[in-house]
């Protein structure tokens, strides 16, 4: 990060659930700015955790595995023993995801060009012709349905583990209470999810202040999303990754 940056005076919400927050904390630290911890989304086990037992039962017959997000790294790879049989070709959602994968042994074999979303990853060399080939995606309890459509309309056999469930947290006070409120001004989400959550947890009073605090999102879908529910400052990050979000920060702070 340039050192003429800096975000002294910033408050930050830093929405993501807790355990995957603290790199990002950090690094608005280091810059000067106050990290407002609040976890907007919690990741809980499935709902049915024997059927994601079963999914995975014949694992090493696929053809290409693709993990969505890093719970899906570190809770799919708990299913598996933090292992991977078979020799399927390895794919990710996001560079977070690609590094977890690293750092559990399992590099991609088919990267994206340009972005670390779903599109990219569509546009991939070796799913072009994936006709009859059979893809395992690893994902959360309900996720976006457009990665595994396009794979079925290309011809592949698509099935999900879904090993990990997505939940609102419970906010014991008002958000007004919360010792942060008078310090915040920038909010970061990197799902529409936590979007949503956000305003439930804020109710109609604090929501009133949230749509008019800058709201920094990591995709275009996040953004139209935002604007839609009534966000009045959306600023879009290139990326979910910390260094994309740092180096938008820092740039949108630059250009006050």
């Amino acid at each position: 990060m340039n050192d003429r940056y800096n975000l002294r005076g910033l408050g930050i919400l830093v929405t993501r659930p807790k355990d995957q927050a603290g790199s990002l904390c950090r690094m608005i630290e280091e810059l000067g700015g106050e990290p407002l911890k609040f976890p907007a989304l919690e990741i809980a086990p499935p709902v049915d955790p024997g059927k994601v037992r079963g999914a995975l039962n014949n694992v090493a017959s696929y053809d290409i595995l693709i993990f969505i997000s890093v719970n899906a790294v570190t809770r799919g790879l708990g299913y598996l023993d933090n292992r991977l049989p078979g020799k399927a070709k390895i794919a990710a959602i996001g560079r977070a995801t690609a590094r977890a994968l690293a750092e559990h042994g399992f590099p991609l074999t088919i990267v994206p060009e340009h972005h670390f979303d779903s599109e990219a990853l569509l546009e991939a060399r070796e799913l072009q012709s994936v006709s009859g080939q059979r893809i395992l995606i690893f994902r959360g309890e309900g996720g976006r349905a457009f990665l595994g459509d396009s794979l079925r309309a290309r011809g592949a056999s698509v099935e999900y583990a879904e090993v990990y469930r997505r939940v609102c947290p419970e906010l014991a006070v008002k958000v007004e209470q919360l010792p942060w409120w008078s310090d915040l001004k920038l909010v970061t989400a990197t799902s529409g999810e936590i979007i949503d959550n956000l305003l439930a947890l804020f109710g109609s009073s604090g929501s009133e202040r949230l749509l008019t605090l800058p709201l920094l999102v990591v995709s275009e879908r996040m953004r139209d999303h935002a604007r839609a529910l009534g966000f009045q400052q959306v600023i879009l990050a290139e990326g979910p990754d910390d260094d994309s979000i740092m180096e938008t920060l820092c740039r949108w702070m630059d250009s006050r």
